[in-house]
């Protein structure tokens, strides 16, 4: 007979930790839902879908980042890079909408290309070398 082992006092932590956020975001809901007349409807539920995009778009990725045990604090940049390249390039320099948003994806790539191989070539902490990227 195999003997269990018990569980570690940290992943009962943990455990607690999360049962207590589901218990307040199921709060938070039930609140507001009886507040709010139109919190829980269809087309509030589409209009946050839509504003939380751009937020998980960066938060998805900086998880894995997170995780890994690194911090990229040049994400907000270079989506602020891709902003202005494809304003420049559509307005200033009169490319076409796909082709501009091409180009500022290409451009924005780059730079986080260039960031990823400097931290990974140079074995600097992603911490040091996104700040230091911030700064040209």
């Amino acid at each position: 007979m195999a003997a269990t082992s018990p569980v570690p006092a940290r992943a009962r932590f943990n455990i607690t930790q999360e049962l207590v956020l589901v218990v307040a975001l199921a709060a938070a809901l039930l609140v507001l839902s009886f507040t709010a007349e139109r919190f829980m409807s269809v087309a509030n539920l589409l209009n946050q879908g839509r504003l939380m995009t751009e937020v998980a778009l960066v938060a998805l990725p900086m998880t894995f980042i997170i995780i890994t045990g690194g911090i990229d604090l040049s994400v907000g940049s270079i989506m602020g890079l891709t902003a202005i390249l494809l304003g420049v390039f559509w307005q200033n320099v009169g490319l076409p909408l796909p082709a501009a948003i091409g180009l500022a994806l290409v451009a924005s790539a780059a730079a986080g290309f260039f960031n990823g191989l400097l931290i990974t070539r140079l074995r600097v902490p992603p911490l040091i070398m996104t700040l230091a990227t911030l700064a040209l």
